[in-house]
């Protein structure tokens, strides 16, 4: 069985992922809900709504880090999968050439 790799494609896919990241990162989730607690000040949404504006922005930052993550780690793999296969077939190569000097 035999399994390829297409890197150029598997790279665009992370910078996909990558584009994402950038995206979530630049959005501004808690910003309205602290909209939401200045305009009910001492009331239980007001607590509420800052416990979820704190939530989301922690929520959005470890989503935003695992994304770029995934982006890095994947360019990573596709390369070294290539590096892999290219030192194998040079190897190959090498072993067809040493047994037919024998």
């Amino acid at each position: 069985m035999n399994v390829e790799i297409v890197a150029p494609q598997v790279k665009t896919a992370a910078r996909s992922i990558g584009t994402a990241a950038e995206a979530v990162a630049g959005l501004d989730l808690e910003g309205p809900m602290g909209k939401v607690a200045s305009a009910l000040p001492g009331s239980t949404s007001a607590g509420a709504a800052n416990g979820l504006k704190t939530e989301w922005k922690s929520d959005k930052d470890k989503w935003v880090k695992d994304a770029r993550d995934h982006k890095s780690t994947t360019v990573a793999d596709a390369d070294a999968i290539v590096e892999a296969d290219t030192i194998t077939a040079q190897q190959a190569r090498y072993r067809e050439a040493m047994i037919g000097r024998d």
